[in-house]
């Protein structure tokens, strides 16, 4: 479009009878969204062999829809990473801590507390990391991940926020649940020892 000079339009038989010498510099070409494709490579097929730049509206798209999937693959393999990190890091403190209360759990056994209470109040200690990391994720995480956002807004200004709900969902029963699980495995480990032997540690 020219921002110099106002456009004029005018039918292509006017123009023909016009006693000038003219040249055509640009043609815009609206199309169905369906036949984008189609009308592109028919105009590049049409112009092969001529000095002709052709802008498409198509391929931009195209270009920033890759663009969009390279960068979500990208942070969802760092978010894989992470993750995996954090749930090595947490059993292997979990296991640490449980195996260090060994002595702690025999003496519990030895005047009167049965396995299964045990288990249940581990369970509950266990709920309490989970609530804890949940709320960590609800506050500081909620607020680290807008904060972020608002910076690549600054560049990508048409990018939209969506809290994701579901996943974070779907993260808070996995963490419950695997705080249940380790701290089951653990102590099961633990009472394959005889409680002579625990209270002898």
């Amino acid at each position: 479009m020219n921002y110099i000079a106002p456009n004029i339009f005018i039918s292509k038989e006017y123009f023909i009878d016009l006693p000038i010498d003219s040249e055509i510099y640009q043609i815009s070409i609206d199309t169905e969204q369906n036949k984008d494709y189609s009308v592109l490579e028919s105009i590049k097929d049409l112009f092969y062999e001529d000095n002709v730049s052709i802008d498409s509206r198509y391929e931009k798209v195209k270009e920033l829809n890759d663009s969009f999937q390279s960068v979500f693959l990208l942070g969802t393999a760092l978010s894989i990473m992470l993750l995996f990190v954090g749930i090595m890091n947490y059993i292997n403190s979990m296991c640490v801590n449980i195996m260090n209360r060994k002595h702690e759990f025999a003496t519990l056994e030895s005047i009167g507390m049965t396995q299964k209470q045990m288990k249940r109040m581990i369970a509950y200690e266990s709920s309490y990391y989970a609530i804890g990391t949940s709320v960590l994720v609800l506050t500081f995480g909620t607020v680290l991940v807008y904060f972020s956002f608002a910076i690549i807004k600054r560049t990508i200004t048409y990018a939209k926020f969506n809290y994701p709900f579901l996943e974070i969902t779907v993260m808070f029963f996995l963490v419950f649940a695997l705080c249940l699980v380790v701290s089951n495995l653990t102590l099961n480990k633990i009472f394959k020892i005889s409680l002579v032997n625990r209270l002898r540690e």
